[in-house]
């Protein structure tokens, strides 16, 4: 949020507000409008997208480690991590959508629901690969309360991302929740 046009995202906030809908949900061609009439620099599309990576990244390392606590199941956190990443992929094409909508690419503006498909992406693989690390860990015996509340949560996400969006911070503070869990269960073990 820091590096986008804080015109742009005043005037998304508002037009999404005065029509009653989620900012991700604005019409392609009322995005279009204000696309081009807040146009964000390249640099900060970039950097955005750079910023989805680096963090899909950085929590499917997480991941692959704390699958790697419970035993034999190094491998499931690598699939859960993959899906992470593939996730993570997805956020940073979406951060170029709205400028080439705004460009007039009138298939994008007839196939705009990709750009939501992209943001849901990331959402549901991070809860899925959190939610599959999670249950491994409560096998394992780690911080068996805190993973069984991550993984409903997780799954609650899912749902709501299906049905209503959710916020991509979500299974970031989760993943958050369970790290510093499994770290003090294995510190209290010794």
């Amino acid at each position: 949020m820091g590096l986008s046009n804080r015109e742009y995202q005043k005037a998304l906030y508002e037009t999404a507000e005065r029509l009653g809908v989620n900012q991700n949900h604005l019409a392609p061609d009322v995005l279009a409008q204000l696309v081009q009439r807040y146009p964000e620099p390249l640099w900060a599309l970039v950097a955005t997208a750079l910023l989805f990576l680096l963090s899909a990244v950085l929590f499917a390392r997480g991941l692959t480690r704390l699958s790697s606590i419970a035993d034999g199941a190094a491998r499931q956190g690598v699939v859960a991590a993959a899906g992470v990443v593939a996730g993570g992929l997805g956020m940073a094409v979406m951060t170029f959508l709205p400028r080439a909508l705004g460009a007039g690419n009138p298939w994008l503006a007839e196939h705009w629901w990709i750009y939501l498909t992209l943001v849901s992406s990331f959402v549901v693989t991070t809860s899925l690969g959190l939610l599959v690390v999670a249950v491994l860990l409560r096998r394992a015996g780690v911080a068996p309360r805190v993973a069984l509340v991550v993984a409903a949560l997780c799954a609650v996400t899912v749902v709501a991302q299906v049905t209503v969006d959710a916020p991509p911070i979500l299974p970031m503070l989760f993943g958050a929740l369970l790290a510093f869990s499994t770290n003090r269960a294995l510190v209290t073990r010794g």
